[in-house]
């Protein structure tokens, strides 16, 4: 169900993202469910699982960074290279 809730926003918001933005949304990510210090460097199976799904949904919506000057520009191919 939360899947279906996020693959759905992600429909919605198909625009141009400052490349901050997809950094910030990365960072939270991996500190929510990777383990990092919100959850004290803890995390378990049902979270890492649930990482995934949401890092599946955030390749989808890295070809949609946007870019206002040069240095934005390099953040967004920064983030792109590991696709």
């Amino acid at each position: 169900m939360k899947l279906a809730v996020t693959r759905l926003s992600v429909a919605r918001y198909r625009q141009l993202h400052p490349a901050d933005q997809g950094l910030q949304r990365l960072e939270k990510l991996m500190d929510e469910y990777a383990g990092g210090i919100t959850v004290n460097y803890m995390t378990n199976e049902p979270l890492l699982l649930r990482g995934l799904e949401l890092m599946k949904v955030f390749h989808e919506d890295l070809e949609f960074l946007g870019a206002e000057d040069l240095h934005q520009l390099q953040r967004c191919w920064n983030s792109n290279i590991a696709r």
